[in-house]
């Protein structure tokens, strides 16, 4: 059979769809190409590299969890996953708390390698699944915490993060001789300015919410400020805006996220300095007068043993845990006194609507609940010690406290008659 030239020619009428054929073949295998050898974008990871789980947002939406609530009063101790974990020393801890009258337990789900501590379910944290879990049940463990009345909150590391760093070096904090930095210790750290680590940080808020915690804590909510200083550049810090600013626009972020659009009740924890100063962020970013309008509570770490000698003539702070205390929530004080100041000036005429505000009119203000010193560095952290720091903390209007110690080793403190009021 003979075949003309005219017979082996394409058809006018096919020449179109099939240009349009080659540039959609052309086109995709570019975007596949580009996605394979980019550095992934952490807006993209969810979709990119979910597990086959990920089409429900919570596998465990129908086993709702319930919500103990806030007390008038929050009195906890810190627990570390790998203590929550354990059936027995979980067992221990628990019979600490009723023992001495407490009501809250703050554990850690995102610890300071960024590493989460439970099994996610959420689509968007799939690629941050750990090779295995630290709580392996955290449904069960918060369970049987909520069915003893306990108020549990989730404490999150937020820009001491070196997991999110590496599966996302372009979030990071960066070299100015190029790569990533890293502190004294070789630890790396994101990007405060970062957005997607916002947005990453609110999803673990949202799942943690979801299985059960009652309230999201926030720590490590800061720049870093151990390492050679001179060496760091910031992909997303604009540098010419001050890091309160930056820090003042992630509170922000979470309040509208997490409490006003889904009632998440959120908390941050800040250095114990920040009570002295009204603008000075101690040149990492933090500034009471910036969290107070956008969270719950406050959680400043008012340790005695971690001011230096000298402080209210003082030669061992540590030796005078009321006076530290009761002095660094007294000046926190402050904010609020001036806050109603401003405010009466504004209603009085005295001030107008355009004039600057330290802090806005007619928005709640978060409540004082510090982190109280229950370990023995500069002196020996007896009962005796730990009922002043709790005195110090109501004498100044603090609505709670929180007891550290980074193994969880606590001593008794509070044995009085249960007909005494609880400590």
């Amino acid at each position: 059979m003979v075949f003309s030239r005219r017979a082996l020619q394409t058809p006018d009428r096919w020449h179109a769809p099939i240009h349009a054929l080659c540039w959609f073949v052309f086109a995709g295998t570019s975007l596949v190409l580009g996605l394979y050898f980019t550095a992934p974008s952490p807006d993209w990871a969810p979709m990119m590299f979910a597990g086959a789980t990920s089409t429900a947002p919570l596998a465990a939406a129908a086993n709702a969890a319930f919500h103990v609530p806030m007390p008038e009063e929050v009195r906890g101790i810190y627990m570390t996953a790998a203590k929550a974990a354990s059936k027995t020393q979980r067992a221990d801890l628990f019979a600490y708390v009723e023992r001495n009258r407490l009501n809250a337990i703050v554990i850690d789900v995102k610890d300071d390698n960024g590493r989460l501590a439970f099994m996610p379910q959420r689509a968007s944290l799939q690629s941050a699944a750990p090779e295995e879990a630290t709580i392996k049940d955290l449904d069960a463990v918060l369970r049987e915490a909520g069915e003893r009345g306990l108020y549990r909150i989730a404490r999150v590391f937020v820009f001491q993060d070196p997991s999110f760093v590496a599966r996302f070096p372009a979030e990071a904090v960066q070299k100015t001789s190029g790569g990533v930095w890293s502190d004294y210790k070789g630890v790396t750290w994101v990007d405060a300015a970062s957005k997607a680590a916002w947005r990453y940080n609110a999803e673990v808020a949202r799942e943690a919410y979801a299985r059960g915690f009652d309230e999201i804590q926030f720590d490590y909510i800061r720049f870093p400020s151990d390492g050679h200083m001179q060496s760091i550049v910031y992909a997303r810090h604009d540098e010419s805006r001050p890091k309160h600013e930056v820090l003042r626009d992630f509170f922000r972020f979470m309040h509208e996220q997490l409490e006003e659009k889904e009632g998440i009740p959120v908390s941050y924890d800040l250095f114990g300095y920040v009570t002295w100063y009204i603008d000075y962020d101690l040149g990492i970013g933090q500034l009471l007068a910036d969290a107070l309008p956008h969270g719950t509570a406050i959680s400043a770490m008012v340790y005695p043993s971690h001011y230096g000698a000298g402080t209210l003539g003082y030669e061992n702070p540590a030796e005078h845990p009321y006076e530290i205390v009761a002095d660094s929530l007294r000046k926190a004080n402050r904010l609020y006194a001036m806050r109603d100041q401003e405010c009466a000036a504004l209603a009085s005429g005295e001030k107008s609507a355009t004039s600057t505000f330290l802090l806005p009119c007619g928005v709640p203000l978060a409540h004082h609940r510090p982190w109280l010193q229950a370990f023995d560095i500069g002196a020996v952290y007896d009962a005796e010690k730990i009922r002043a720091q709790i005195s110090a903390t109501r004498d100044q209007g603090g609505k709670g406290y929180l007891l550290w110690n980074a193994r969880n080793v606590y001593r008794d403190f509070n044995l009085a008659a249960t007909s005494s009021p609880a400590l």
